[in-house]
């Protein structure tokens, strides 16, 4: 099925992977991956309305090292692989971004958000190191200041990729506590783990299986784990709280052999995408949007942008923007 005119699409932004609205503006930060063609990653400052963006490698973002976040310096430009983010609200108009980059190493980055200014501005603050065999995908916040991450696969497993298509276990879930530095988070190993979420209160986390194509819901700080898990009809990717106060879940509708294999040779990799809506409690699912596009697919985030539903990709240079299925507040 293809929606046609029911979908409009913001061209120029290259492979953004996941996306984060900063808070009390009109505007979002959007991740941008390295590819097989387009080898050096950034970040995307776009305005939700005009289509304004602009694009930011590491050599044009003002550093301020904060030694909280460890002695690493900032990334590379020359091979910088802008991942995953996700946004803590600050005061006085500074808020937090955290960036998964597997550019020159594995490292949650952090920079700083002044949306004081328009378009914000970002500065990097510095580099959460992880573990040299953890590959990560996507990063959510812990009420208490702390991050939780996925691992997506142990990097010296030579037999991950096969062990995902055959639906076995690969990764976990990681918690990060500033001064106390990662743990892994008890009963959240699944098969491929892709995006992940955080319940306000921190007591539940969701995360995507997206090898075996379900959402599960894992519990946290407590003696004995609560694990829910439900079926999805698609590869979930990234996990986000859509403006109706469910999760948004966005995917290829495909096998993990196939998007291995068409990722690792084409830069848009056009694969139909699915978008689903879960309820945090029921895990009941509802479809959202389904399309099979010649010049969009390899979907990894849906997101409520007011009235509008995006959904960006990470093999893509453009954002699918869906009129009239966003479930957010008006900007």
């Amino acid at each position: 099925m293809t929606l046609g005119p029911e979908v409009s699409f913001l061209v120029g932004p290259i492979n953004v992977e996941d996306l984060a609205r900063v808070p009390g503006t009109q505007w979002l930060i959007g991740s941008g991956m390295a590819s097989v063609g387009r080898p050096a990653g950034r970040l995307h400052v776009i305005h939700a309305h005009d289509g304004r963006w602009s694009a930011h490698t590491p050599d044009t973002i003002p550093v301020d090292h904060d030694d909280r976040y460890g002695p690493a310096g900032p990334p590379s430009s020359s091979n910088f692989d802008a991942h995953g983010v996700t946004l803590r609200p600050g005061s006085d108009g500074h808020h937090t971004l955290y960036l998964v980059n597997h550019g020159g190493r594995e490292a949650i980055e952090v920079f700083d958000v002044d949306a004081t200014v328009e378009p914000p501005r970002l500065t990097w603050l510095g580099a959460i190191a992880q573990d040299d065999r953890v590959w990560g995908n996507a990063v959510a916040l812990l009420p208490d200041g702390g991050l939780v991450a996925t691992n997506f696969l142990d990097l010296e497993d030579q037999e991950a990729l096969s062990k995902i298509s055959a639906g076995e276990f690969t990764g976990n879930l990681k918690e990060w506590h500033p001064g106390a530095g990662w743990s892994d988070v008890p009963g959240s190993e699944c098969c491929a783990p892709n995006g992940v979420e955080a319940s306000a209160d921190g007591r539940w986390l969701y995360m995507c299986a997206w090898g075996v194509n379900k959402v599960v819901r894992v519990s946290r700080g407590v003696e004995h784990v609560l694990r829910s898990e439900v079926d999805v009809d698609v590869m979930p990717d990234n996990v986000k709280w859509g403006g109706d106060g469910r999760l948004l879940v966005a995917g290829s509708v495909s096998t993990p052999a196939v998007v291995f294999e068409r990722t690792n040779t084409e830069d848009d990799c056009n694969l139909p995408l699915r978008a689903v809506r879960i309820d945090p409690e029921t895990l009941e699912v509802e479809e959202a949007v389904f399309l099979a596009h010649e010049v969009f697919g390899t979907a990894a985030t849906a997101y409520d942008v007011g009235t509008e539903l995006w959904i960006a990709s990470p093999r893509s240079d453009r954002v699918a923007r869906f009129p009239g299925r966003g479930l957010g507040a008006e900007l």
